[in-house]
């Protein structure tokens, strides 16, 4: 169970090896179905991101600004405000959203996922 907020969702697995559902065309639907779930989630955050961007700190927007200024003055054409802003600052947040007073209780299979991810990228 994921808390974004106030809503509450399952995780939607999307990987066939860790549906157990014994049944090859049970286990294809069901991971249409969570692919289909994932991507309207990521579409909604990106969305929502995306209507937000104004309630961003000010100072930070400039900064970002700035950091985007002298990346296009050496490397024209690249963008590294959106990488930079979603390795730095969203990555770690969806990591550990307790750590970052997203919220104030984490679910302990979610923490659990997330240790053994941690352990098999080492």
């Amino acid at each position: 169970m994921i808390r974004f907020g106030s809503v509450r969702f399952d995780w939607p697995q999307i990987n066939p090896a860790r549906l157990e559902l014994g049944d090859e065309k049970q286990t294809q639907d069901r991971v249409e179905s969570n692919s289909a779930k994932l991507m309207m989630l990521v579409g909604n955050l990106l969305t929502s991101l995306e209507h937000n961007v104004s309630s961003c700190p000010t100072f930070f927007r400039h900064i970002l600004a700035r950091i985007q200024r002298a990346v296009s003055d050496k490397f024209p054409g690249m963008s590294v405000v959106g990488p930079l802003f979603f390795l730095r600052y969203f990555c770690p947040a969806l990591v550990s959203p307790d750590q970052y007073l997203i919220t104030s209780t984490c679910d302990i299979a979610l923490h659990q996922e997330t240790d053994r991810l941690r352990e098999q990228s080492r």
